[in-house]
């Protein structure tokens, strides 16, 4: 039941993690794409 409980808590935190990872990247990539607007209209 320990070790059950400890793989859960591994894999839920782990999904959090890759969840996390993922939308700094996105909003990495909208700012990026945000900041390179303005040149391209200006």
């Amino acid at each position: 039941m320990l070790f059950l409980a400890l793989s859960l808590a591994m894999v839920a935190s782990l999904s959090t993690a890759t969840v996390i990872a993922m939308h700094n990247e996105a909003s990495k990539q909208r700012a990026r794409a945000f900041a390179r607007k303005p040149k391209i209209l200006g």
